[in-house]
């Protein structure tokens, strides 16, 4: 099985309730305008044809964990799997820092003992 783990910060007193199946919508960052031209040798018997316009998204299904117990062992578990991955990701294929002749990735050990990581 699959999981996409996904993190919605709790601010204040706003609290997240979700039902146990959710739909979440993904659009693509490439989109453009396709003019009726490009389709016209498409249609060789009228030459009659629409623009439109070419997009990509993607619709993810399923059934949803939501760990909000601070003190719950899974939660802490679950944050910090989620923290060192989505840091290990951000560092190497977003930010090149590989090692090597590249920089180091930062790591979550490399954060102090006291803030919002620990």
């Amino acid at each position: 099985m699959e999981a996409l783990a996904l993190h919605q910060a709790q601010t204040g007193s706003t609290s997240l309730e979700l039902p146990d199946e959710v739909l979440i919508l993904f659009n693509g960052p490439h989109h453009h305008y396709v003019t009726p031209k490009f389709y016209k040798e498409t249609k060789p018997a009228t030459g009659k044809v629409v623009p439109t316009w070419n997009y990509s998204a993607v619709q993810a299904y399923g059934k949803i964990t939501v760990y909000c117990d601070s003190k719950a062992e899974a939660t802490g578990a679950f944050l910090a799997r989620q923290v060192s991955e989505l840091s290990r990701l951000a560092e190497t294929a977003i930010m090149g820092h590989t090692g090597g002749e590249r920089p180091v990735p930062w790591e979550v050990s490399d954060a102090p003992e006291t803030g919002s990581l620990r």
